[in-house]
């Protein structure tokens, strides 16, 4: 923006927490005060001296939001917690609860984000409405939080001198795996009629919770076959996890589904 001419130097909010007395009884009291500061050099020293000319004493001071962002992203990956946990430390939010479905519209003080998990993170302040700048910053910080960085892929040479490549599944197979399962169903003995799923159903073997999946394909990109490490059953916590082996008949006596269950035994621990 333009002020007379002349443009204006940048602005950058800084959050302080001081301790001042309330002027009753002589006891101190916390007020989180933000302040918008220019881009100028001796613009703190100003504002640390008009707080103590007010009598207070800042005992805290949030600076940097990109850096403190970023330093919250690693331990925010390490739990299940982690990402409302995070935003709780970024936007020094009052609480952040995690619920199933979104809530009506509040106040500029609630502020709703979709969570990693597929459920929702609602954040309340008391102290101070969130900012278009804040909600951005919280939503970028998710989106870093759930992002899983690539593994390596496999080639696979069969002994018929074809290579094959494995991939970690995407999710966006679903219409391929069905075609998959089809087939593979569709040469079984006394299988007449094939028994009906949904796509939620296929998207689970892709993304199994706590396990994995890895898709192998020919050079020109068909699903040749799929192998899925499936979580036990929570009903049975005695149960192992279940893997699921398709192979598509073309392709069989290879040993493929051999090298799937030996693979995947090591790809969902890494």
């Amino acid at each position: 923006p333009r002020r007379n001419g002349h443009v204006a130097a940048p602005q950058h909010r800084r959050g302080i927490v001081v301790g001042v007395e309330d002027g009753t009884n002589g006891a101190p009291s916390l007020h989180k005060v933000r302040v918008r500061l220019p881009d100028e050099s001796g613009a703190l020293a100003r504002l640390t001296a008009a707080v103590a000319g007010a009598g207070g004493n800042i005992l805290s001071l949030s600076v940097d939001a990109p850096t403190r962002a970023l330093d919250l992203v690693s331990p925010s990956t390490a739990r299940d917690d982690g990402p409302a946990q995070g935003v709780a430390a970024l936007l020094h939010a009052d609480e952040v609860l995690v619920v199933p479905e979104p809530p009506g519209p509040e106040s500029d003080h609630v502020l709703v984000l979709p969570a990693p998990s597929g459920d929702w993170l609602v954040a309340r302040r008391a102290w101070a409405p969130f900012t278009v700048t804040e909600t951005a910053r919280a939503a970028a910080f998710l989106r870093a939080v759930t992002v899983v960085p690539p593994r390596a892929g496999y080639t696979v040479m069969l002994c018929s001198g074809e290579e094959l490549t494995a991939h970690d599944a995407t999710g966006d197979e679903v219409a391929e795996l069905d075609a998959l399962l089809r087939t593979c169903l569709a040469v079984l003995p006394g299988v007449h009629e094939v028994i009906d799923w949904t796509a939620a159903d296929l998207r689970s073997v892709l993304l199994p919770p706590g396990g994995g999946c890895l898709t192998v394909r020919t050079v020109d990109g068909t699903l040749v076959a799929l192998g899925s490490v499936l979580t036990a059953d929570e009903l049975d916590p005695s149960a192992g996890a279940e893997p699921v082996l398709l192979v598509h008949p073309l392709h069989r006596g290879h040993h493929l589904g051999r090298w799937l269950r030996r693979t995947l035994a090591a790809h969902v621990l890494v």
